[in-house]
């Protein structure tokens, strides 16, 4: 991970292949600059896999509390109300500051926060430790900067059908 811009010291979950904070960060802040953004720009409860808790909290605050009136009901469906802490107000500061620094719009950053997420969740889910090499295996390819959600998409699901079709062929004997 690329310097600690939020000075959190929680775990993070995922090798650091797939921790773009930085990224995180700036998909945070642009949504707190413009909460009317929720509506276009959300992820849902599977698809959220912030690297460390408290980032997921500050997306949470989004939902409930700054773009409460432009998050639909399938935006807010399965998440929890946030957990407010003190430093809560000095994070999302840092990313709103974060979020200005940079002059990318908001729409690929989310493509890009999409893409680095289906991963996480492939990640996660994958059955075997072999599977979870291969996910991380798409993050290193060198067209991941050009493909698109659906492609990642595509790659990921053949990966668990791949990993299905071995299992019967295993089982079979």
């Amino acid at each position: 991970m690329e310097g600690n811009i939020l000075a959190i010291n929680d775990e993070v979950k995922f090798p650091p292949i797939l921790v773009d904070e930085k990224l995180e960060i700036a998909y945070i802040g642009m949504l707190h600059n413009n909460p009317k953004a929720i509506a276009m720009f959300y992820l849902d409860i599977k698809e959220c896999q912030f690297s460390v808790p408290k980032m997921l909290d500050l997306y949470k605050l989004i939902l409930f509390r700054e773009g409460q009136a432009y998050a639909s009901e399938v935006a807010k469906a399965g998440f929890s109300f946030p957990k407010v802490t003190e430093e809560i107000p000095q994070l999302i500061k840092v990313c709103k500051n974060y979020a200005n620094s940079i002059k990318e719009p908001i729409d690929d950053i989310y493509v890009k926060i999409k893409k680095l997420f289906l991963l996480k969740k492939a990640y996660v889910y994958a059955p075997t430790e072999s599977i979870q090499r291969k996910v991380l295996d798409i993050r290193n390819y060198q067209r991941y900067h050009e493909m698109t959600i659906a492609e990642i998409e595509t790659r990921v699901n053949s990966l668990s059908f791949l990993s299905s079709m071995n299992e019967a062929v295993i089982n079979e004997g």
